[in-house]
């Protein structure tokens, strides 16, 4: 059976009504049931599927349970970042992605937590945190996928990073950093892109990048978006692990996919293929 959850307040909301249609057209042979009770969820089964027309946001709403009932999570991304979309190839256009809903199969993923709260796609602490609602200004002004980046630029000249212990893998990293990333998704900031990550092999990845002058850090980043890869520099630091420590000498917030997940100190886990997702054929397991 499916049950469809739309959010209205989504940064391209389109009504329950108009998503009836679109599935509909897709060749959806029974109009899904309004899921109103989140609580529901826990009640599914494998053979049950949940639609959310939202954002990342409201695709965190459910992931959890639909990952604890085993039901099949198809996603008609209406958000303004839309990261999760983005990472697992489906369609941002509204009818492509409801033929996916249609014609897609299941790809299991990794579902991640810090300090218990789930994530899909990426964490951050440090100026990585802070730098959200700055890109999405610009993005709104026409920036694009410049938006992140220029955030970004922008609060690197004010930065000189904080100091913190990294654990991750029985490896031990401490100094000073600029951010910290813990990664179980690919795509994070509207579409920029963590390299070298996969979504179901039971592990986090983490990068942290250490201060060092702002023209050597814009080299770093190019080097990545040339070569599809995170490169080899010493302003960065890689780790991978299926789980991760993070200790700071004072309180500092975290965000996982766009949203306030606490402060450290914190623990990073990972749940191995727990969460099944509607993609494109071609991006199956």
């Amino acid at each position: 059976m499916d049950w469809l959850l739309t959010n209205d307040r989504s940064g391209t909301s389109r009504g329950r009504q108009e998503w009836l249609k679109r599935l509909a057209a897709a060749g959806l042979a029974e109009a899904p049931r309004p899921l109103d009770d989140l609580g529901q969820i826990a009640r599914l089964s494998a053979d049950d599927r949940v639609i959310v027309a939202g954002g990342d946001g409201t695709v965190n709403l459910v992931a959890r349970d639909c990952a604890r009932s085993g039901c099949r999570l198809g996603v008609l991304p209406a958000g303004t970042g839309n990261d999760l979309a983005r990472g697992l190839d489906i369609p941002l256009d509204p009818d492509a992605a409801c033929e996916t809903i249609v014609r897609g199969v299941a790809r299991t993923l990794d579902l991640a937590a810090v300090n218990d709260r789930h994530f899909l796609n990426v964490a951050h602490v440090g100026f990585g945190s802070e730098v959200g609602r700055r890109a999405e200004t610009r993005k709104r002004r026409g920036w694009g996928r410049l938006s992140y980046p220029s955030a970004v630029l922008d609060k690197l000249q004010r930065r000189r990073g904080f100091k913190a212990t990294i654990r991750c893998g029985g490896v031990t990293h401490r100094g000073r950093w600029l951010e910290i990333v813990v990664a179980n998704g690919v795509s994070f900031g509207g579409g920029q892109r963590v390299f070298d990550v996969a979504q179901d092999d039971g592990a986090i990845d983490v990068i942290a990048i250490r201060p060092k002058p702002v023209w050597r850090l814009i080299w770093v980043w190019i080097k990545a978006q040339m070569l599809a890869t995170t490169p080899s520099d010493d302003a960065l630091v890689r780790m991978r692990g299926p789980h991760c420590e993070v200790d700071d000498c004072a309180p500092r917030r975290i965000t996982a996919d766009g949203e306030q997940a606490g402060e450290v100190p914190a623990r990073f886990t990972i749940e191995h293929r727990v969460l099944r997702v509607i993609v494109p054929a071609r991006a199956s397991d």
